[in-house]
């Protein structure tokens, strides 16, 4: 993309070694000052651990930003989600996604969002902060939730084109509203926020790449909370909201789920007002249905809800018609043809 248009990028990728067969999903965080970039991956959950798929960089070149990979295996696809902020990013919201923005953070805390804590419990944050004055942008991502007195936040995923992080970040219940506060380390900061809303009483809905996980009761036993098939979806990125009435505790989670000849689970970062896990999830397969399942620590009457991601990444992506000679172990089977020239 041209460096006008936006300062950050994440990526929320699905991978295929076309080779091997094996999937992987990761999250790539790119940011940018107008001549360099710099990426951090994180999120990767491999049908294979012994695998690293595809190494990603980041450069300028020609005016454009741009993420690179190398694969590890000669023959990879990738399919990606991209969410993008900066200089072309508009305020408003579509569905449970709004994109806010504030024109200037300085050292005196003050708020960045709020929203109502009788409407919602959790919210996931993507933030893109741009110093002008010195060229420099910081990426982060932040999970809240609140238990009706309290709100909770963790931030993670910095991502630095300078030396230090630009912001820092809390959260607090403020009357009927969570408010979600920055602390600028430099001044006149524009802070741009894509933030994901959830209930606990999310109706389900679909799309093509967007999927809300309705609302769905749960007890200390592993109970069905979503589910799909993987010859739509290879992987998903979920955001996951708990809260138990009668233990009082709410709970945000980020999980991925990866298909394949199985069905590959991971969670975190959490954040919960318990101080320990509140949701312990798991996925299973059963031919091509794939099932993500939760327990709560609470026990029972735990209401769960979520918001899905979902990419396919089919085999055969890429050809893999010419490749004969790899640097890495591969297995080949089926009938092969090898032919060279006839000297004459």
């Amino acid at each position: 993309f041209t460096v006008g248009s936006f300062d950050s990028a994440w990526y929320l990728a699905v991978t295929r070694d076309e080779i091997n067969d094996e999937v992987s999903t990761a999250k790539y965080s790119l940011a940018h000052n107008n001549t360099a970039a710099v990426v951090n991956t994180s999120h990767a959950n491999r049908s294979s651990s012994s695998n690293a798929y595809v190494i990603v960089d980041a450069d300028v070149s020609g005016g454009n930003a741009r993420l690179k990979a190398t694969g590890t295996s000669v023959v990879n696809s990738v399919s990606f989600y991209r969410i993008a902020l900066g200089d072309n990013t508009s305020a408003g919201t579509t569905g449970n996604v709004t994109n806010v923005i504030n024109s200037d953070v300085d050292s005196a805390s003050e708020s960045v969002d709020s929203w109502a804590k009788s409407s919602y419990r959790a919210a996931k944050y993507y933030i893109s902060v741009n110093n002008d004055s010195k060229t420099e942008i910081t990426n982060l991502e932040a999970l809240v939730v609140h238990d009706g007195s309290d709100a909770f936040i963790t931030t993670y995923g910095f991502t630095n084109t300078g030396s230090n992080d630009l912001i820092n970040l809390t959260a607090a219940v403020d009357g009927s509203n969570v408010v979600v506060s920055a602390t600028g380390n430099e001044p006149n900061l524009r802070v741009t926020l894509y933030r994901i809303l959830l209930s606990d009483s999310e109706s389900g809905s679909s799309g093509d790449n967007v999927n809300v996980v309705a609302a769905t009761t749960v007890s200390s036993t592993a109970t069905t909370i979503d589910s799909f098939t993987n010859s739509v979806y290879t992987g998903a990125f979920y955001v996951f909201a708990g809260y138990n009435a009668t233990e009082g505790t709410a709970s945000a989670s980020e999980v991925t789920v990866v298909s394949n000849d199985d069905a590959y689970i991971s969670t975190g970062p959490v954040i919960s007002s318990k101080g320990t896990d509140q949701l312990e999830f798991s996925a299973t397969q059963t031919g091509a249905t794939v099932t993500v399942k939760a327990a709560s620590t609470s026990g029972s009457s735990t209401t769960v809800t979520g918001y899905r991601v979902q990419m396919l990444r089919g085999s055969a992506g890429a050809s893999t018609a010419d490749t004969v000679l790899v640097s890495t172990t591969q297995t080949i089977s089926g009938a092969k043809t090898f032919s060279s020239p006839i000297a004459l």
